[in-house]
């Protein structure tokens, strides 16, 4: 990248692009995310787990996204009614009419063992209860950089429909192994959870979900960088 370093009257240094790197507007981070495969999945969780509950909203022209519910606490993990919610102040129905429910969303950022790379996994919740209880009773923390351990999963589908999916923890495979020094240069400038997935306030949701539920196909479309195609 050319960069010029001009240096304004007051001594200060004013940084400029060249014209052929310029992108016009913000740059938008970009998120990997690790989808389960039917079989083993290994992946080592490293920095911290992110709580949360989000609601999917479709809108007329049959585009999901999703909204994080923000009466719940990803400090304490609880709700608070008293706090405002404008997707359920919208007065949104699901497909039977009834009022919309938010859904378990917690998420975290692992080593993905099949492509090396770091990655973001949206936990199940039964998977994740699971290793937690199996942690408990081995007394280990799987996220410990030096006494944590690889996780190995398994995904097996159990019917035809989409919610048709087990997942099972490997108990075997929480035996305490450092992270080796190439894990540890590929985590080196490990971003928070809430700072790669900064809470939205009040007034920001309540315009997405309106420019979400006003969309057409000819405005402009922010496409959700959430993974939907493995929510079962």
């Amino acid at each position: 990248m050319f960069i010029d370093n001009i240096i304004n009257r007051k001594g200060k240094i004013n940084m400029a692009l060249d014209f052929s790197d310029l992108n016009g507007e913000a740059k938008k981070g970009k998120v990997d995310y690790m989808k389960l495969a039917n079989g083993d999945n290994t992946f080592r969780i490293v920095g911290g787990i992110l709580p949360g509950y989000s609601y999917w909203v479709k809108n007329s022209a049959g585009k999901d996204m999703p909204f994080e519910c923000l009466q719940f606490d990803r400090n304490t993990e609880r709700f608070n009614s008293a706090l405002p919610d404008p997707v359920a102040e919208a007065g949104l129905t699901d497909a039977q009419g009834k009022p919309l429910r938010c859904s378990w969303a917690y998420r975290c950022q692992v080593i993905n063992r099949a492509t090396g790379k770091l990655e973001v996994l949206q936990l199940k919740k039964g998977m994740l209860q699971d290793l937690i209880s199996l942690a408990k009773r081995k007394g280990i923390n799987v996220t410990d950089y030096e006494t944590g351990c690889d996780i190995v999963v398994t995904r097996e589908k159990t019917g035809p429909k989409a919610f048709n999916v087990k997942y099972t923890v490997d108990p075997f495979c929480l035996e305490p192994t450092p992270l080796s020094d190439a894990d540890r240069e590929l985590i080196e400038d490990l971003k928070p959870m809430d700072e790669l997935f900064p809470l939205e306030t009040v007034e920001e949701q309540r315009a997405r979900l309106e420019k979400h539920l006003n969309y057409t196909p000819d405005a402009d479309d922010e496409k959700t960088k959430e993974d939907i195609s493995d929510l079962s």
